[in-house]
């Protein structure tokens, strides 16, 4: 049988402890096999494998429950469809449905009714089909097309608890990272805070201040704040009025601060902005900040968005 593809990781990888300037190769460490999924996040990483189990690093200690275990390493022993990653918790989707979270819940991000810290994963939803965490909230998409969203709470008042209020309806798919209401609908439309920013949309990315999105004709475009450059236009000049075409022949986006990557149908996978963690390109003194698209690997076979912060770009090599 062919091998499963190993994980590869540029960049910071929270909990992994690796910062590197050039892709380092997993499998040689005996283990990040048959994975599906990553979520990498301030304090941690998760990583899916494609047989539903689940296990997760943090940078230090678990101190806020966000692996979801009492021995700080393992967390579902199976049935986990998908993974999403705050600051410091964790959310699971598993194959019935069931939403579960764990971690720090001091601003109510886990929606349990409570404000309490979670060491173990406690079920908060049911009946959903995707799920998303942003630094100190929660959203899943239900199966009747409806949005659900954690509420911050900065100055809780006596009795006040985290709990998920309905966002949106009519929703097909969210990204795995975002503060904001920003879906791709039924119709195919990029909805930001209820206005329709673009059509045709089949692929969203989220990070702070920048929203990537693909469309049918595989065409990649940028939007937001391009400080460092990741709109990849060669400009530090911000696109809040018109989108930037950023490449085409695009099967998918990732992003994180300051950071966009994509992958081209070719296998080729390319990165632009902020390179002061090396995420990009060895050298910093020559690219601090990388303004057009820089060719990252090749033979790629799928990337995974990060979450919170982290400046790590983590894909799949094809062998």
């Amino acid at each position: 049988a062919k091998a499963s593809p190993a994980l590869w990781a540029l960049g910071t990888f929270p909990g992994v402890r690796y910062q590197t300037a050039s892709p380092i190769n997993f499998r040689n460490y005996g283990y990040l096999r048959r994975v599906a999924q990553v979520a990498t996040a301030y304090s941690h990483t998760v990583v899916l494998f494609d047989d539903g189990t689940v296990r997760a690093w943090a940078n230090s200690t678990d101190q806020f429950g966000q692996l979801c275990s009492n021995d700080g390493f393992a967390i579902f022993s199976k049935d986990v469809s998908a993974i999403a990653a705050g600051q410091y918790h964790t959310v699971l989707l598993k194959n019935d449905g069931t939403v579960w979270v764990c971690g720090r819940n001091n601003l109510g991000q886990l929606g349990d009714g409570s404000m309490s810290n979670r060491h173990l994963p406690v079920q908060v939803a049911d009946h959903a089909i995707s799920i998303s965490a942003s630094a100190y909230t929660t959203s899943f998409l239900k199966q009747d097309g409806t949005l659900w969203r954690t509420e911050i709470i900065d100055r809780p008042t006596p009795g006040q608890v985290g709990k998920f209020s309905q966002q949106a309806s009519g929703v097909k798919a969210i990204p795995a990272y975002s503060n904001d209401t920003i879906y791709i609908s039924t119709a195919n439309e990029l909805v930001v805070s209820g206005r329709v920013l673009a059509n045709n949309v089949s692929q969203i990315s989220v990070s702070d201040g920048n929203i990537y999105y693909i469309t049918a004709d595989r065409t990649l475009y940028g939007y937001g704040s391009n400080g460092v450059g990741q709109l990849g236009n060669g400009t530090n000049v911000d696109a809040y009025d018109v989108p930037v075409i950023m490449g085409t022949s695009i099967v998918s986006v990732g992003s994180t601060r300051g950071i966009a990557w994509f992958l081209k149908s070719n296998g080729d996978l390319y990165g632009v902005g902020d390179n002061t963690s090396v995420t990009l390109y060895p050298d910093t003194t020559l690219y601090k900040y990388v303004w057009t698209p820089v060719l990252i690997a090749s033979n790629v076979k799928a990337t995974f968005s990060s979450s919170f912060d982290p400046y790590v770009i983590v894909f799949t090599k094809d062998y």
